[in-house]
């Protein structure tokens, strides 16, 4: 597994940030940050992905059946997050608002989000 990690050189993550700032700017920004990141907040940064990724579907889910996410939801959820990772919050604080093609395509950019920042994570812990 390390091995493969490994072999992702830099301008291959580059090159997918470039791709993903056409689905959604913002997560992209994030990923932008990463190679910044220590291992605590890369730790972090996946453990909040992974919750922006459940928000997201919960989201979709509901915007398929006709229930949006409530703006108490969002707004519990952006007032946890906005100290440590305020362009997460930023885009939670908007989630509630997307369509179903929006809230896909953030989708999209927060699963390879999430890959960028294992990357860098197992690439901290193993230097």
């Amino acid at each position: 597994m390390f091995i493969f990690e490994k072999a992702i050189t830099n301008e291959m993550v580059e090159e997918k940030i470039k791709q993903l700032k056409t689905i959604h700017p913002e997560l992209a920004a994030v990923a932008e940050r990463i190679h910044e990141m220590d291992l605590k907040e890369t730790v972090n940064a996946i453990l909040v992905a992974d919750t922006l990724e459940v928000l997201l579907k919960i989201h979709a889910m509901r915007e398929a059946r006709g229930k949006a996410l409530t703006d108490e939801m969002a707004q519990h959820i952006v007032k946890e997050l906005k100290p440590k990772h305020p362009i997460l919050a930023s885009i939670i604080e908007s989630a509630h608002q997307m369509d179903m093609r929006e809230t896909i395509g953030a989708l999209i950019v927060v699963e390879a989000l999430k890959k960028f920042l294992r990357i860098h994570a197992a690439r901290l812990a193993t230097d």
